[in-house]
């Protein structure tokens, strides 16, 4: 059967069509997603929250599909979305926000030895803070996934949909960013 032929047959509830599309497309969606989330178990909720979708509501994302890309392009992109909704609900830092996060802090502070080095650490995490909100959001995300969450940049390339070979100049370009930010005399 070809790609069309499924896709019209699992439109129409046929199981067999469907079981063969879940086959096409778990394994990959699995791993696709497996660099990007903490556990295999969140790759497989992934993978099983993009067929549910395609399920549910009589099939209506299936019918959605207008072929404009090729059928795994398309699962593979709701594939992407479903890992980016684990992480938001798994991982809040990774939500980019201006204020640093409390790991983070207690990082820092676990380090400190005297009280005025605690004050002192506590008003740079408020300017690294204020600096990192300066930053667009994708930037912001871009080093939270590099240097908090220690993803590679072909994970990270995967995670904001972006090519791999831009990943390693926009880093540098945004730690320069980051680095000016730092070096103003006045933060707001």
């Amino acid at each position: 059967m070809d790609e069309q032929e499924i896709l019209r047959r699992c439109i129409e509830g046929d199981s067999v069509a469907w079981g063969e599309l879940v086959g096409a497309h778990a394994g990959r969606l699995f791993s696709f997603v497996r660099p990007m989330l903490p556990t295999d178990a969140d790759a497989e909720d992934a993978a099983a929250a993009v067929f549910a979708k395609l399920w549910a509501d009589g099939r209506r994302r299936l019918r959605e599909f207008r072929g404009k890309s090729s059928l795994k392009t398309w699962v593979t992109a709701i594939a992407r979305r479903e890992a980016i909704d684990i992480l938001r609900k798994k991982k809040p830092s990774l939500v980019p926000h201006a204020e640093p996060d409390e790991s983070m802090f207690d990082r820092i502070a676990s380090d400190i030895r005297s009280p005025e080095a605690a004050v002192e650490a506590t008003d740079e995490i408020a300017r690294l803070g204020r600096a990192l909100a300066r930053l667009p959001s994708r930037d912001r995300l871009l080093l939270r996934l590099i240097y908090n969450d220690g993803c590679s940049y072909e994970a990270a390339a995967k995670f904001i949909g972006a090519p791999l070979g831009s990943i390693s100049s926009w880093i540098v370009r945004t730690k320069e960013q980051l680095r000016n930010l730092l070096t103003e005399k006045e933060l707001p």
